[in-house]
């Protein structure tokens, strides 16, 4: 499994059909062929804070914590990610849903901390 630099990492990049990408608590939560289906993934905390770290993709996400709900009720379901440069701004983004095409205009950004190095 490839791995990265988390400080490289700008934020999130939805696929086509995902809506009401943000993040609370935590929590990465999207919204998919809204109203129908609800996800909110727990990002694990050593990968929410910028950092010079290594990881891979399997841990971004805390699959066990995680959840996501068709019209109101759980299910299980498997995440596809993905990273890439989807934008002219450059900055690694993770990816949702990586079977489904971009989203061009679907972004949810991680909160830098101030002061801290961050790569060009």
């Amino acid at each position: 499994m490839p791995r990265f630099v988390r400080a490289y990492i700008r934020g999130f990049q939805g696929s086509n059909g995902e809506s009401n990408l943000h993040i609370f608590a935590g929590q990465y939560i999207f919204d998919y062929l809204y109203p129908l289906y609800h996800a909110i993934l727990v990002i694990t905390p050593e990968f929410l804070a910028p950092s010079s770290n290594v990881y891979t993709l399997d841990h971004v996400f805390d699959a066990a914590a995680s959840q996501m709900y068709y019209m109101g009720s759980p299910f299980t379901d498997t995440q596809y990610l993905e990273i890439g440069v989807y934008d002219r701004f450059g900055g690694f983004r993770i990816r949702t849903q990586a079977s489904l095409a971009v989203a061009p205009f679907e972004t949810c950004q991680l909160e830098p901390l101030a002061n801290y190095w961050l790569p060009a």
